[in-house]
């Protein structure tokens, strides 16, 4: 028998999936939240992307956290077309008139929405942004208690990262062997992602200060590490090889000089 997967099914408060018979009707159930309801979440929305930026989160954290809570609220004042069994859980829920009436009926639903076009680790993810969002409104006193405390994520399953082949790697370092600046840097940079298994912004961040006031050796040829600003904006070390090094060594050298002659000049001038 073929089956839809879902999320929560409307008995089983504990298991994130559940089977539907494929050719039940999908239907549009009435919308638990009205236009007030809506407008009175969206302002709470704003206010708490204001709070996350003052607490210094970045921006990419920003975007997703306000993608999890404009997608629920849509879902609540506007309900897509859903599963018979999800548009009955949400009927079931009683009616949203400000964030105190969301439950986790409500929730449960939302995620059984999410899981139906989206990859697990996205709807993980949006569980994460409203779990956070639901426990600030909390501490603002503006619901009682959050109703993620009787929810819990959807699981994601580990998938196996592709990883590039050693001859593939080959051929790439094998363009780098005339020695000019750009050869010279991109061997480096190809080398420093094979040791270290930085990530693209943390490489990116490797020639720039952190702030005004702070100075980070972000490479140190002689202890074969690099300093990379990373998530949270927390610095963390990672060493790397030899050869690495060796081929990081022109390229740190040519930089310093450069950077001498620009003093020597500024002086001079």
């Amino acid at each position: 028998m073929t089956v839809r997967w879902h999320c929560y099914s409307a008995h089983t408060a504990d298991n994130f999936v559940s089977a539907v018979p494929a050719g039940v009707a999908d239907r549009t159930p009435e919308a638990p939240a009205d236009a007030n309801a809506r407008a009175a979440l969206e302002l709470l929305r704003n206010s708490w992307v204001l709070a996350l930026r003052a607490d210094g989160k970045s921006q990419k954290t920003l975007k997703t956290y306000r993608e999890s809570a404009d997608q629920l609220i849509a879902f609540l004042a506007s309900p897509p077309r859903l599963p018979a069994e999800t548009a009955a859980l949400v009927a079931s829920a009683r009616p949203v008139t400000g964030p105190r009436d969301i439950t986790a009926t409500h929730l449960r639903a939302f995620m059984s929405h999410l899981l139906g076009p989206h990859k697990p680790s996205t709807a993980n993810n949006r569980y994460r942004g409203l779990q956070q969002w639901f426990r600030w409104m909390a501490s603002e006193d503006e619901i009682e208690y959050s109703p993620f405390a009787k929810l819990s994520p959807p699981t994601v399953p580990e998938e196996p990262v592709p990883v590039v082949p050693v001859d593939d790697i080959k051929a790439v370092l094998a363009t780098c062997k005339a020695r000019t600046f750009v050869n010279l840097r991109d061997e480096a940079i190809i080398r420093l992602f094979c040791d270290t298994g930085a990530r693209v912004p943390e490489m990116a961040g490797l020639m720039k200060e952190a702030e005004e006031d702070q100075r980070v050796p972000h490479i140190d040829l002689e202890q074969q590490m690099i300093w990379v600003l990373g998530k949270g904006r927390r610095f963390r070390s990672v060493p790397f090889g030899a050869k690495t090094a060796l081929s990081a060594d022109p390229l740190h050298t040519r930089a310093a000089q450069a950077q001498a002659r620009l003093e020597t000049g500024a002086v001079a001038g």
